[in-house]
C-alpha cells in the first residue's frame, strides 16, 4: 500500500485545504522536507519526501479529525514498519 492511498484518504477526511495548513504550520526541522505550500499539489515525490510525509501525518491529522480515523492511519503505518523490519531480518 503505497503512502498516495493514505494521503488521498487523509485529504478527503481532514479536507486538502485544513492538510496543507496542518502541513504549512509545521517547524521546520533539519534532515526533514518542510512542505511550506501544503501536500495536496504534489503529484511525484522522492523516497525522502514520502518518509518524511509518512513519519508527521499521524501527528499531523490528530487533533483535526475522528480520533479513530487517527487510529486507523496510525496502525496502517505500523504494519508497514513491522512488515518492513521483518523484510530486513
Amino acid at each position: 500500500m503505497c503512502l498516495q492511498s493514505r494521503l488521498k484518504w487523509c485529504k478527503e477526511v481532514v479536507g486538502a485545504d485544513e492538510l496543507n495548513t496542518c502541513f504549512c504550520s509545521q517547524h521546520k526541522c533539519i534532515g526533514t522536507h518542510h512542505f511550506g505550500q501544503g501536500v495536496s499539489h504534489v503529484q511525484r515525490m522522492t523516497s525522502g519526501e514520502h518518509q518524511d510525509i509518512q513519519y508527521t501525518i499521524v501527528a499531523t491529522i490528530a487533533g483535526v479529525t475522528d480520533p479513530n480515523f487517527v487510529c486507523a492511519i496510525h496502525t496502517l503505518i505500523d504494519f508497514i514498519y513491522s512488515l518492513q523490519l521483518s523484510l530486513k531480518h
